[in-house]
């Protein structure tokens, strides 16, 4: 049987009743759930609480809408994702129990959650948070930053998945994908002849110079050469050393970004320290390219990273191989060295 549903004249809400008696609660009409308001009887729309549940938020559409190729109309209760004042939120389809806390159909999830066909996992605030310079509402799914949560670091993509194989150890402002990726440009694959040191050739007798592992000099790192230039070392030390000077370009680029440190991803962040370890931090912040990523706005992105291809002011086709790797990683999270 069909709800008889009634639109007061004065305050414009809708009323519901079955057998004339006037229904309070939660009510299934045509397959679709609805909920009436516990005090007055009135139709709730937008996010609400029930008398029955004052943990979980709920939501129902304020206004005819057409998603996911169906019409919900007012009132009706939705499920899935939605978007609402600019935020995004995660109502469960079914009853779900998720870190102990039961959620019925239709509560807003919090916390971590794995979600679509892939496995993704998201994160929706447990609280009203500050960050990106604004106000979050408790729901919301973090989105485009890089997000303390139980004193540890997460990074997040501008469509809120964590980027787990992109997260970065505590010891280090850069994620292990950037290392293993700069290793890759500046030395290619490892051989035995990465393992010696040896002496740079365009400064011959000139100790600071002297190159050991993925690129990392005396000057940089002294304590790499113990044997002078008899020294050798294993791969997991290179990667070590370049970690660590890496981790110095990090650090000016992490100080001139200031606020906007936590208004990018991992993947961005890395891009710009990747720029500033091979051309200098000084030819990269501040300028056109810095100033795109910050925006998040993929085409200027794709534009002023192709723009670091030339050497000389001539076009450098291992240039352009590593500036369509850098839009990779820093538009999808790809890390590739491979040219």
């Amino acid at each position: 049987m069909s709800l008889n549903w009634i639109q007061d004249d004065n305050s414009k809400k809708w009323f519901a009743s079955e057998d004339n008696v006037n229904i309070l609660g939660w009510k299934k009409d045509n397959e679709k759930w609805y909920h009436l308001n516990d005090k007055d009887g009135s139709l709730d729309t937008g996010f609400f609480q029930t008398a029955t549940n004052q943990d979980h938020w709920f939501f129902s559409y304020s206004e005819k809408t057409e998603k996911d190729g169906d019409t919900h109309y007012v009132g009706e209760m939705s499920t899935g994702w939605i978007e609402y004042k600019g935020s995004w939120y995660y109502l469960y389809p079914q009853e779900t129990g998720n870190y102990g806390i039961k959620y019925q159909e239709g509560a807003m999830a919090t916390n971590w959650v794995k979600l679509g066909d892939k496995q993704k996992w998201y994160y929706l605030l447990e609280k009203d948070t500050y960050y990106n310079g604004m106000t979050y509402s408790k729901g919301s799914c973090v989105c485009n930053t890089i997000l303390e949560i139980n004193g540890q670091n997460y990074s997040f993509d501008k469509n809120g998945v964590w980027q787990l194989d992109y997260s970065r150890s505590s010891d280090s402002l850069v994620s292990d994908s950037l290392v293993s990726y700069v290793a890759g440009w500046e030395s290619g694959e490892w051989s035995s002849e990465s393992e010696n040191a040896y002496e740079d050739p365009y400064y011959p007798g000139d100790q600071r110079y002297w190159t050991i592992g993925y690129g990392t000099c005396y000057c940089a790192i002294p304590e790499a050469f113990p044997n002078g230039l008899s020294s050798t070392c294993t791969q997991d030390q290179a990667l070590g050393w370049l970690k660590q000077e890496i981790n110095l370009v990090a650090n000016t680029i992490k100080s001139a970004l200031g606020d906007n440190y936590n208004s990018i991803s991992q993947q961005a962040f890395d891009c710009l320290c990747d720029i500033g370890y091979n051309a200098g931090t000084g030819a990269v912040i501040g300028g056109n390219t810095w100033k795109a990523i910050i925006s998040g706005d993929s085409d200027l992105i794709t534009t002023k990273l192709m723009s670091w291809n030339k050497a000389n002011g001539v076009v450098s086709s291992g240039l352009t191989k590593r500036c369509e790797s850098r839009v990779e990683m820093c538009l999808n999270g790809v890390y590739n060295s491979d040219h």
